[in-house]
């Protein structure tokens, strides 16, 4: 049997619901956490936080900015100088708040990420949120913890304000879509990266404009809220283990679960698989690839769960992801890490 190199990540830990009594502050907390690479030296990333006042919020840009940079430069000595700043916090109307953030410097775009997913984690960050909570009287805040919790309420139409990288490839002689991953960064706006591999740049970014088309039809035929979106493709970057990623902005979103859910299947739907197909390397062979979907999300529950999965290739024998589990003690799961890595194996 052939052994692949598997990595576990604890991005979210949240517990159940507690309803308090009488006038109180409820806690802020970390909902969810992405970040993809958009050049060869720079990773962007989305943390999205719930029942924090934006204002508090803002105020501690600089305090989040540097928990985040400390985790990163210590993750690999190529990534000592890396930065990293947070460019805005914005309320997406639902009750949850999203801090965009650039890393530059990069080097080590695999330890960069993963150190990121620790960091949005961290007790550090975790802390600092937890200052920003919202105060006030219960009903109303009650009302916004309810509204804020309805996009994961449903069961069959799973509704997220962000998703992590939910689609991915084995990695094949041929040209085929790596990953997928896209987050909201603001009210309007979606931003997302497509890893594609065994693919020539110059081909690629020749068919901007065709990538584009797929991914705005896609879009504005998931809802009628979203008949205006329009998605451009801001450039593709070729990173050190091969791979291109292209980078683009969905503007114009009403509905982000809708547009996100869309988009996810763009990336996988069959005018972007023949699109990519035209970009082989000159000297590539046509062998045939058919890119894998791994979507596991759950709604949010009282009780353990895994909340979502992705994964992706960084090299030609190597395949790292990441679990994303709720109401899990930390500790406990901590001691299961032989048994699940046994599980994937």
């Amino acid at each position: 049997m052939r052994h692949h190199s598997v990595f576990i990540a604890i991005l979210v830990i949240s517990s159940s619901l507690v309803i308090p009594a009488a006038s109180t502050a409820f806690q802020g907390t970390v909902a969810t956490h992405s970040c993809s690479s958009t050049d060869s030296k720079t990773v962007k990333g989305t943390i999205t936080v719930s029942n924090c006042d934006h204002t508090a919020l803002t105020s501690q840009k600089d305090t989040i900015a540097k928990s985040l940079a400390t985790q990163v430069q210590s993750s690999a000595v190529s990534n000592t100088k890396c930065q990293v700043t947070v460019d805005a916090v914005t309320d997406l109307g639902n009750g949850n708040l999203t801090m965009t953030y650039t890393c530059t410097g990069v080097s080590d775009h695999t330890a960069c990420q993963t150190a990121l997913h620790k960091a949005s984690a961290c007790d550090d960050v975790k802390q600092t949120v937890a200052k920003c909570s919202k105060t006030g009287n219960t009903a109303t805040n009650l009302a916004q913890m309810t509204q804020a919790a309805k996009p994961q309420a449903t069961a069959a139409a799973p509704k997220a304000t962000q998703n992590d990288v939910v689609t991915s490839g084995v990695k094949t002689t041929g040209p085929a879509v790596a990953s997928h991953s896209c987050s909201s960064v603001d009210s309007k706006t979606i931003k997302g990266t497509i890893v594609l591999q065994n693919v020539d740049k110059t081909s690629l970014a020749s068919q901007k404009d065709a990538i584009s088309k797929t991914l705005t039809s896609q879009c504005q035929s998931s809802c009628s809220s979203k008949s205006t979106a329009q998605v451009a493709v801001d450039g593709v970057t070729e990173i050190g283990d091969g791979t291109l990623h292209v980078a683009y902005t969905c503007s114009g979103v009403e509905d982000h679960a809708s547009c996100q859910d869309s988009l996810h299947k763009a990336a996988q739907c069959d005018e972007i698989k023949a699109t990519v197909g035209k970009c082989s390397h000159s000297n590539g062979n046509d062998a045939k690839t058919t890119a894998k979907a791994v979507v596991v999300t759950v709604p949010k529950n009282t009780g353990p769960a895994v909340a979502s999965h992705s994964c992706s290739s960084v090299d030609s024998k190597t395949i790292k992801g990441t679990i994303v589990l709720q109401n899990v003690d930390k500790t406990s799961l901590a001691s299961q890490k032989d048994a699940i890595s046994k599980t994937l194996t």
